[in-house]
């Protein structure tokens, strides 16, 4: 179950009633102009329970500003978890306002709950760098590139449908998918991305390729989007039973708002599956170098996270 509220400077002026329902509040209590019932709490991500004044609305535009948060509301004996997401949009009079959405989520099954959290990953992994790449470009008015961008983010949630539905990643030669993440990344963003050198180094399983691709994919969005970068190399290789991806860039370097997202927790939570482990490295003088390094005998890991980190706000 999902619901919408608009709002802007000036208010709420729009809430369906998917979204009151969810809340347990009219639209006048959401508004404000009504109180709230007596036994009606907002509780954080934490289960702490938040200041009596404190507008749902209010709360989700600070939480939900730079990535989606969850939240509960305490309605009675009842207990409700909620998905929450904010995108600009236009409000009264065409001023500047704000879309929020939000989504009713169980927390306590932990295989619903780890499903949940691997659903997330992948579409934020996978359409995640596409979209926000399309943002940048959309910026930049490059309209033939935003086109291109766009195809590929069709192309990209066909092929997420079909492995969802077949229970395997569609990859092929990871070489040739780096080569392509390089040559995609040059020719859209007007940047120089390197792409790793022809070696022969061996062939990760499917399910490492996919998991490690992935990771360069937000790890490459990162750089363009937050660190500004205008050059990139990546580098693959093989040593002693361990295969090792990087990604450097010249940009800002990590910002302090890198752990707020889904991104940097999706990309632990993959190295995790493939046994491994990622680091964030400052590059002097300036950038950032993220490097995925795992077992080259990884098993097969499931596609579901651990309950710990179900749907992380």
């Amino acid at each position: 179950m999902s619901g919408v509220v608009l709002c802007d400077a000036a208010g709420v002026h729009i809430a369906d009633e998917e979204a009151l329902t969810l809340l347990g509040l009219t639209f006048e209590q959401l508004g404000g102009s009504a109180p709230r019932p007596p036994d009606w709490q907002l509780l954080d991500e934490h289960r702490a329970p938040l200041d009596a004044d404190t507008c749902p609305v209010q709360f989700t535009l600070a939480r939900a500003a730079s990535a989606p948060c969850r939240f509960a509301i305490r309605h009675g004996a009842r207990l409700r978890w909620l998905w929450a997401t904010s995108t600009p949009a236009l409000g009264r009079d065409g001023a500047r306002g704000t879309l929020l959405t939000f989504s009713a989520i169980g927390i306590g099954a932990s295989t619903n709950g780890a499903l949940r959290s691997a659903l997330a990953f992948e579409l934020h992994d996978t359409l995640g760098p596409l979209l926000a790449g399309g943002r940048l470009l959309a910026a930049a008015e490059s309209q033939p590139r935003l086109e291109a961008l766009l195809q590929q983010a069709q192309q990209r949630l066909s092929a997420l449908s079909r492995a969802l539905l077949s229970h395997a990643p569609e990859t092929g030669p990871f070489s040739a998918t780096l080569a392509a993440i390089a040559e995609r990344t040059s020719t859209l963003f007007g940047v120089t991305c390197e792409r790793p050198p022809a070696t022969d180094t061996p062939e990760p399983a499917a399910h490492q390729a996919h998991h490690a691709a992935l990771v360069a994919e937000e790890a490459v969005a990162n750089a363009l989007r937050h660190g500004a970068a205008r050059h990139l190399k990546l580098s693959f290789t093989h040593a002693a039973g361990r295969f090792r991806l990087t990604i450097q860039d010249d940009g800002r370097g990590l910002s302090p708002e890198a752990g707020r997202g889904l991104g940097l927790a999706s990309m632990h939570d993959r190295a995790r599956r493939l046994g491994g482990v990622l680091t964030l490295t400052t590059v002097k003088p300036r950038g950032l170098a993220v490097t995925l390094d795992w077992p080259a005998a990884t098993s097969a890991a499931p596609t579901a996270a651990p309950a710990s980190r179900d749907l992380p706000g």
